[in-house]
């Protein structure tokens, strides 16, 4: 009995901490798009770039490591992080296949013969499930690129190409770290493609763009400043959330966003929404030093618990992400990539019109883990 009940507290202390690293992906991913977002479209997995930088996390030390924790959000964790990565993967899957195909993968490429510690290779596999390649990026700078390429291309469903170029790895780069995400799912309410019809987005031009329609319950808020609403993926594990802001441009954050969500109710709706596809192309490192990211970029990183030494520095973050909605569903990938080189109900109710013919933010998140895997802006479908 004695060990079932250390088994048990063992047990809800790791979901606790898995509950609080999606809360600080939450918080990271929206402090992002305070610093990404504008006037255009925008797609990008705040979750993919916090877990690549979570496995460069656990390799720096001193102010390097004080400064990543912060910008993360992950200083109440403190080395605790790559368990609670550990903890949400292996949240039950379910016993039928999935109703959608959803992919999370880590990957290392390292300089050939640097002497990356035992310890923390191990660290990344065992917590991160992280595989490792080795690489000449001195002499064959080409192919250690193209192998780059090619190992996002095919964790991204191909939509993903040429993630990394010559401006990104160099002659001096030692050691990459990357994390591709690939989403693809069927709404649970399909549209109906016949009811797809033109209308004018109020962007910043006007454009007439197709909008899908249907007429459905859906979960609902709708107030002065907002109007926001819930469309579950096949199996209700997964959710799309879009929410349109009235009157101004609100600075979302994690906060403002929960308490939206939290207002939702069900509500039939005579839904109107623009079928959009895009990409995004994103370098991080300027909004990571806004959000406090300074000494890993400098000659000052101390990455010392990735090779028991310093003369490791961050060159860049990037990051690039794709993706599509239609009347069938969406499809969705992000890949990141961390450089580092040797440095010294019924009809008769109401119904609503929830029409999204201006600029909103949208939000696909993981309902059973809580982790947001996409977010973005649809400035102009």
């Amino acid at each position: 009995m004695k060990s079932f009940l250390i088994f048990l507290f063992v047990t809800v202390l790791f979901a606790k901490d898995a509950e609080q690293l999606t809360n600080a992906q939450r918080q990271f991913s929206f402090k992002l798009y305070s610093q990404l977002s504008g006037e255009k479209n925008l797609v990008y997995s705040g979750r993919s770039l916090h877990e690549a930088l979570a496995m460069v996390l656990a390799g720096a030390r001193g102010k390097t490591a004080f400064e990543l924790e912060r910008a993360l959000e992950v200083a109440p964790l403190g080395n605790k992080v790559p368990a609670a990565y550990a903890q949400l993967r292996s949240v039950k899957k379910p016993d039928d296949p999935a109703p959608f195909t959803l992919s999370v993968v880590n990957a290392g490429w390292l300089q050939r013969s640097f002497p990356l510690s035992p310890e923390y290779q191990n660290l990344l596999r065992e917590n991160y499930r992280s595989e490792f390649f080795s690489v000449d990026f001195a002499k064959e700078t080409a192919n250690a690129r193209k192998a780059i390429n090619q190992w996002v291309e095919k964790n991204t469903g191909g939509k993903i190409k040429k993630l990394v170029g010559p401006d990104t790895v160099k002659k001096d780069t030692r050691w990459i770290l990357g994390n591709a995400v690939y989403f693809k799912s069927s709404w649970q309410f399909p549209f109906d493609k016949k009811l797809t019809k033109p209308g004018t987005f109020f962007g910043p031009r006007k454009r007439r763009v197709p909008f899908m329609n249907q007429m459905k319950e859906f979960s609902y808020f709708e107030d002065e400043t907002v109007r926001a609403v819930t469309l579950p993926y096949k199996g209700n594990r997964l959710s799309m959330t879009l929410i349109l802001s009235k009157q101004k441009e609100i600075d979302w954050d994690a906060v403002h966003y929960s308490d939206v969500k939290g207002k939702m109710t069900f509500q039939m709706l005579r839904l109107k929404v623009p079928k959009f596809k895009f990409q995004s192309d994103l370098r991080a490192k300027a909004a990571l030093q806004k959000m406090g990211v300074h000494t890993a970029f400098g000659e000052e990183a101390d990455f010392s618990g990735m090779s028991g030494k310093k003369g490791l520095a961050v060159s860049e973050v990037i990051q690039k992400a794709f993706i599509v909605v239609d009347e069938y569903g969406t499809e969705a990938a992000a890949a990141s990539a961390v450089m580092m080189f040797g440095a010294s109900g019924a009809l008769e109710e109401k119904i609503v019109d929830a029409v999204f013919d201006r600029p909103f933010l949208f939000v696909i998140e993981d309902s059973q883990t809580g982790e947001p895997l996409f977010l973005g802006r649809v400035a102009s479908p």
